[in-house]
């Protein structure tokens, strides 16, 4: 089973009912990939799926495309941000 850490950062943090951060346990016989991982979020949140699909994500301080959802395995103690756009002028 692997945890990861998930940070919730803007509008993904009002979506995620104000938390910063939560552990995320993926279970046993689950592939443990970012898409998982991601797919976990948007089931255990029900406002969240819209802020997903205009936010970047990070993979322990790293930004990924959309394609490599499905290729990254997480490992325990693993560091994934839910970072939505941000405005500014």
């Amino acid at each position: 089973m692997a945890k990861v850490k998930v940070l919730y950062f803007a509008s993904a943090r009002d979506a995620a009912d104000q938390k910063e951060y939560e552990t995320i346990a993926l279970e046993d016989g689950t592939r443990a990939t970012l898409q998982a991982v991601i797919d976990k979020i948007k089931a255990s949140h029900k406002g969240i799926a819209s802020v997903l699909e205009t936010s970047a994500i990070s993979y322990n301080q790293e930004y990924c495309d959309s394609e490599q959802l499905h290729e990254i395995e997480v490992k325990d103690n693993d560091e994934i941000a839910i970072i939505p756009p941000v405005s500014g002028g």
